[in-house]
This record gives structure tokens, sequence and C-alpha cells, in this order.
């Protein structure tokens, strides 16, 4: 008698891989999240290549971390919450049409490196511009206002659409309109009172030599 055939065939994972079919049921479009996985095939490329897309993002935060807050009690919080605002707006809309890793990894890392032009610089510019008396409420408006932006896009792609354009456009378009804002806002006066004391002092200096 032939002897009869086991019910479990070994394959190694890469085998399995390619006998799987993904693709997307488009007679649910209200349940498809259009985004980087569908159109650039996440699950045909190696997993190192889409960890890199949150790794890179956190590398340009350490550096825009390491360096920039120090250059801003130097030349002024405004300069860079502005130009950190204008950075990861245009890099938000540019993720929109990334269509490789590669131009992923440079516009996250971009946008790494401007969050904390806004996340610590900025931050602390806006607490220099209000009075010391409102400080405690107006630093617990920010908390509530950072947590929110989580919500929304929670309720966005729960209730509104899965196309992640649109969220991205709306996001990079509401940085641009703030960091416009952020044009006509004055200077930090505490940076300014900083900047006028150690003018004052090296006036002092050169005139002591002088004498």
């Amino acid at each position: 008698a032939g002897q009869e055939a086991p019910p479990f065939v070994p394959c190694s994972s890469n085998e399995l891989d390619k006998a799987l079919e993904w693709k997307l049921d488009f007679s649910r479009d209200d349940l498809n999240l259009d985004n980087w996985f569908t159109r650039l095939n996440f699950q045909t490329v190696e997993s190192w290549k889409i960890g890199m897309i949150g790794a890179l993002y956190f590398i340009g935060y350490i550096a825009g971390s390491t360096y920039f807050p120090r250059l801003a009690d130097i030349y002024g919080r405004k300069l860079f919450v502005v130009l950190g605002g204008f950075m990861q707006s245009f890099s938000t809309i540019a993720l929109i049409y990334s269509n490789s890793f590669v131009l992923i990894y440079i516009n996250m890392v971009i946008v790494g490196i401007a969050s904390p032009f806004l996340a610590s610089i900025g931050y602390n510019y806006i607490l220099e511009l209000i009075p010391e008396s409102f400080e405690n409420p107006v630093n617990t408006l920010i908390m509530i206002i950072d947590a929110f932006g989580s919500l929304i896009g929670i309720f966005y792609f729960s209730y509104f659409s899965k196309n992640i354009d649109t969220f991205l456009l709306i996001v990079g378009l509401m940085g641009i309109v703030s960091s416009l804002l952020h044009c006509l806002t004055p200077e930090s006066p505490v940076f300014l009172d900083k900047n006028n004391e150690q003018n004052d002092m090296e006036r002092g200096r050169t005139l002591s030599n002088v004498e």
C-alpha cells in the first residue's frame, strides 16, 4: 500500500510569504486606509526599511535638539520658530508626493529636525511672550491643544476619510498659516533683555579697555 502524504508540508518563511496574496478589497472603500503601506508595497520589502522611517525621525529630532536651542539663545527665538514651522509644513506636504523610501527618509529627517524648533524653542517662546501671572493657564492650554492633535487624527480616519493625503495637506497648510502669523509676532522680550544686557557688558569692556 502506498504511503499517505503527511498532513503538513514543511516550508520556509520566504516560501510562505510568496504564497500570500495582498490586495485591497475595493468593495469596502470605507475600510481601506490609503497610505504608504499600499502605495510602496510594504508587505514585500525588508522590515528594516520600514523601521528606518520612524528611526530617521528621531535621529533628526536628536540632531535638532542638540544644536538649535543654543542657537536660539544667540540669534533669537522667533527666527527658529518661523523657520521650523515652514520646514515641518513643507516637508509634511512633500510626504504626499513621496513615492520612494528615499524621499520619505529625507522628509522624515527634516520633520524630525524641525520638531524641536516648535516643541522646545516654540514652547519657551510662547511663555516668554505672556505675563508671568498667565503662565500656568497658558501652559495647561498648550498641553490640551497638543493632545487634541492626536484626537483629531483619530476622528479624521474613523469618521471622515481614510485618505492620508488630505490629512497631511490640512496639517501642512495649517502649519504654513501658523508660521505666517508668527512672522507678525514680536521677538521674545526675555531674549531682547538678555541680548541688550550682553551688548551693554560688551560696550563696558570695550570702554574699559580704551581707558
